[in-house]
């Protein structure tokens, strides 16, 4: 009887602490770090997961924001988030504390895309990174201004304009015609080949992005629960082999660039990055180690996969847009016809002398806000932010979408107005306060000064030469709505619309 007692007490004692075991590793796993901003309660393991799939991520912030303030904490997986939905915020962090708030977050996607982290985008900060940096930004700048770019983008206008031409007077989708455009210029500017628009090369890169950012634009279960990256599933198996497939084809061309590589002719990118490499090994970088041919695949692939789908998608609000307002498409083609013309394409030397049209495109930036919360950063160290302790490690967030609906910096913020960027005297505000498109900080988008140029001159020939309405068939229903399942951008849905050409 005794020992029975015993055994019994054991038995009870054990699965006590078992028990008390399971409630203090849950209590830690769901409790905020001391002096940690406010937030919504987490749940083990999936954190606040389920909260922001209610609807657009950036929408759901901004609810939270105004329940727990402009800066607040959620947790994504294992992860600890911090939210910055407010200007003050992001510029404390970003600009007065930029080496604090230099780091990426790790997940396994991320890791396997950039072939563990050798690229820009994903890479931590770091010595390495920085030069990989300096090197991809003199590469691009000989292809970000003047007469260099002109020619690259006047080179696809003609097969634009035939694309266009067909299509005049039928409802049709542009997102294909708009997209191939973009991805000609871009694979022109990185491989050096022209392209057909009906192309397979073409097509195949089109096709990869669609397919990765449709299938793991919100991630693989390995990037939420680390350790199921060891149980790989059906997802996961086929990122590896799609990443495996694409980077092999880069490889190619990163390969056939080197076997005829002219120091004296850089033909593109990839030539560019060449010489930059050079430069760098002559100069004796102490990082030198690390001018890999795999860091060199990656900025190509940085630039070429930023910048094609983001470009995309604002010249495919640009067109949604101009046909819901009809009165700024006309103000944008009288200002063409008094300052360009139509007898030549507008050229970068435009720029300055087409205040209205660059509102209307500035405009755009704002009020479509592609990237609406922005890519996110980590902590590199402890640190603080307003009278917040905010831990090594920890994920940040900006929420541009929310700042570029701020009452404080935009009258009437929900309403396209190309108003917002002209001054008194009718002249550009360029940098007005509250906008940043391509975030701001050390981490400021590589491409920035390239894809304003790139969208600058496509925006301007678009509505130099064509009028666009929407569908006689949908007048007065015509609505721009968002397409659904990705966080990463912030996209029109498929709409029609009908193409006229201006004589």
């Amino acid at each position: 009887m005794l020992e029975y007692i015993i055994s019994s007490l054991n038995t009870s004692t054990i699965l006590l602490v078992v028990a008390s075991l399971l409630v203090y590793v849950w209590y830690r796993n769901v409790s905020r770090p001391a002096g940690f901003p406010p937030g919504p309660t987490a749940l083990p393991v999936v954190g606040n997961i389920f909260e922001l799939m209610k609807g657009p991520v950036h929408e759901e912030f901004n609810k939270l924001a105004k329940k727990y303030g402009d800066i607040f904490s959620i947790k994504i997986g294992n992860n600890w988030a911090v939210i910055l939905n407010n200007l003050e915020f992001a510029k404390e962090a970003f600009l007065k504390k930029p080496v604090e708030f230099a780091g990426r977050p790790k997940n396994y996607s991320a890791e396997v895309f950039s072939q563990g982290y050798k690229d820009i985008a994903f890479a931590t900060y770091s010595d390495t990174w920085k030069l990989h940096r300096k090197i991809g930004h003199s590469a691009i700048r000989h292809f970000a201004s003047g007469k260099r770019l002109d020619k690259l983008v006047h080179s696809v206008l003609p097969k634009l304009s035939r694309a266009l031409d067909e299509k005049e007077g039928k409802s049709f989708e542009p997102k294909e015609v708009l997209g191939v455009s973009v991805y000609n210029i871009l694979a022109t500017m990185c491989f050096g080949h022209e392209y057909s628009f009906g192309d397979p090369k073409l097509k195949y890169f089109m096709d990869f992005n669609k397919q990765l950012l449709e299938e793991f634009g919100n991630g693989v279960p390995a990037d939420y629960v680390p350790i199921l990256k060891y149980v790989p599933d059906k997802q996961t198996k086929k990122l590896h082999k799609m990443t495996e497939e694409f980077h092999g084809k880069l490889q190619k061309e990163v390969d056939a660039h080197k076997e005829n590589y002219d120091p004296e002719n850089v033909r593109d990118l990839i030539d560019s990055l060449l010489k930059e490499q050079e430069n760098a090994i002559a100069e004796g970088s102490a990082e030198v180690d690390s001018l890999t041919d795999v860091h060199l695949l990656q900025t190509v692939n940085d630039m070429f996969q930023a910048g094609t789908d983001t470009t995309t998608t604002s010249l495919h609000w640009s067109v949604a847009l101009m046909a819901q307002h009809p009165e700024i498409q006309e103000k944008i083609a009288e200002e063409m016809d008094r300052v360009v013309g139509r007898d030549r394409p507008p050229s970068l030397e435009d720029c300055g002398k087409l205040p209205y049209t660059e509102a209307c495109m500035y405009e755009m930036f704002r009020y479509s806000s592609v990237t609406p919360v922005g890519f996110p950063r980590t902590t590199t160290e402890d640190t603080t932010l307003g009278n917040y302790a905010i831990p090594k490690d920890t994920w940040i967030f900006v929420n541009h979408w929310a700042i570029h609906r701020n009452e404080k910096f935009w009258d009437e913020p929900f309403k396209f107005k190309p108003e917002h960027f002209l001054d008194e005297s009718g002249e550009v505000r360029q940098h007005p306060e509250g906008f940043l498109p391509f975030s701001f900080g050390c981490r400021v988008c590589l491409g920035e000064a390239f894809a304003k140029a790139e969208i600058f001159l496509l925006f301007s020939w678009l509505f130099q030469h064509y009028t666009f309405s929407i569908p006689p068939e949908q007048e007065g229903e015509f609505e721009i709505k968002l397409l659904p399942g990705s966080a990463a951008t912030h996209q029109p849905d498929d709409y029609y619309i009908v193409a006229k050409k201006r004589f």
